[in-house]
């Protein structure tokens, strides 16, 4: 591939922190109460940081920068306080104020990335080619894993081992993560001009493809089509060559179909559920029927976080973001958050589009992976997936960060 210059230990360090954000592995260290509790790679990030702040250093910010740190920490602090709330209702049962913190501590990561940002300094030339390469690298571990280490390759699901160990939430909750790798790989591109990174765009493309993830298929079709076609109006070539690979794939598929059809079924079936007259949402509409009783009865500040399996035996959420929220929050939480992430995402967009070409290729490919996280959040809770939503909040605030420190 390419050489990528680790100059100094600044950047040594901006690399490792790339890496365990977007690292689809977890930790498993116990459980409360009969759920499971994993910890991300990207979560030791976290913990390194408060560890930093508590003992270490403080930093002077500029105004911009501490309104998006004092926002993040009274959203935090407020959706743990429900939490709390929630633990002394229920006779001080520690579940619920574990559970909002475990639900809120993504929110946090705008710290992490605030320290990365004044320990090191980035420029925004360092972000891209680190989070694009780090990116390949972890698109050629994956398929090389599935290689040697998946014994039913090809004809299972794709994605799911990582070095031998099976990714976290998969299949459904990382095929939309892997979507960032198609996000940073796609600005790399347009930075670079490296043509060679086009066959592992398409691998993890075809390795979403293959996760038989409805989702992920949204979320990296959003990502990727409209760029595709932009890039293709531009350039003769480029429609040359997606015409080839267009050709080559029917005539592929049309002399191995023997050979591919295990590969494709699966395919096929998915399709099916999604275009046929039995459309199926695998049972979801059952579980949100009654998530939606539930919000009905208690709108305003939903049940504080205590386990929907108290109220659906069987299932500890409803399966979709928007629902999970107003059951665990009510209206007040559902606003209080999502008027975070809409703040968060506006002075990204906001700082970055004042700027070169460069910065406004960063905002419209990670404003089109928010636009897919947001029309998926339908289908399952993405934000919810720790992986997912601390790699958003710590990457849009870095970039934030970096943004301003250009203009200024």
């Amino acid at each position: 591939m390419y050489k990528v210059s680790v100059s100094s230990g600044r950047n040594f360090v901006v690399l490792i922190s790339m890496i365990l954000v977007l690292l689809p592995l977890s930790l498993p260290v116990g459980n409360i109460g009969d759920k499971p509790i994993d910890l991300t790679y990207s979560d030791l990030l976290l913990a390194i940081s408060f560890i930093y702040f508590l003992f270490v250093g403080k930093f002077l910010a500029s105004r911009n920068e501490r309104k998006l740190l004092s926002i993040s920490f009274f959203a935090f602090s407020f959706i743990i306080f429900l939490g709390g709330i929630g633990s002394i209702l229920k006779e001080g049962d520690i579940l619920p104020f574990l559970s909002s913190i475990r639900f809120a501590k993504h929110i946090l990561f705008v710290f992490s990335a605030f320290l990365i940002y004044k320990l090191y300094r980035p420029s925004l030339d360092t972000l891209i080619t680190y989070t694009g390469y780090v990116s390949l690298w972890m698109v050629i571990v994956l398929f090389l894993s599935d290689v040697f280490f998946n014994p039913q390759f090809p004809s299972s699901r794709w994605g799911g081992v990582f070095l031998g160990f099976e990714t976290y939430g998969f299949p459904n909750s990382i095929a939309v993560f892997y979507s960032f790798y198609i996000c940073f790989i796609l600005i790399l591109l347009f930075a670079k001009k490296r043509m060679l990174v086009i066959p592992i765009l398409l691998l993890i493309v075809g390795i979403i493809f293959f996760t038989f993830s409805r989702s992920g298929w949204v979320t990296a079709l959003i990502v990727l089509l409209p760029v595709m076609i932009y890039s293709s109006l531009k350039s003769k070539r480029l429609i040359f060559i997606n015409i080839c690979l267009l050709i080559f794939l029917v005539i592929c598929i049309s002399f191995f179909f023997d050979m591919l059809f295990p590969i494709i079924e699966p395919w096929m079936y998915k399709v099916d559920t999604i275009t046929g007259k039995d459309i199926t949402v695998s049972g979801r509409d059952l579980i949100w029927n009654e998530a939606i009783k539930l919000i009905y009865d208690q709108p305003i500040f939903g049940y504080l976080f205590f386990p929907f399996s108290n109220y659906v035996s069987g299932y500890d959420t409803p399966h979709q973001q928007y629902l999970e929220i107003l059951y665990k929050m009510g209206l007040v939480g559902f606003s209080c958050y999502f008027l975070y992430l809409f703040y968060l995402y506006l002075v990204f967009a906001k700082s970055g589009w004042n700027g070169n070409l460069l910065r406004k290729v960063v905002v419209i490919s990670v404003s089109l992976l928010t636009l897919g996280i947001m029309i998926t959040n339908f289908g399952q809770p993405n934000f919810s997936f720790s992986l997912l939503g601390n790699a958003y909040i710590f990457f849009l605030s870095l970039y934030y960060f970096v943004f301003l420190g250009e203009l200024n």
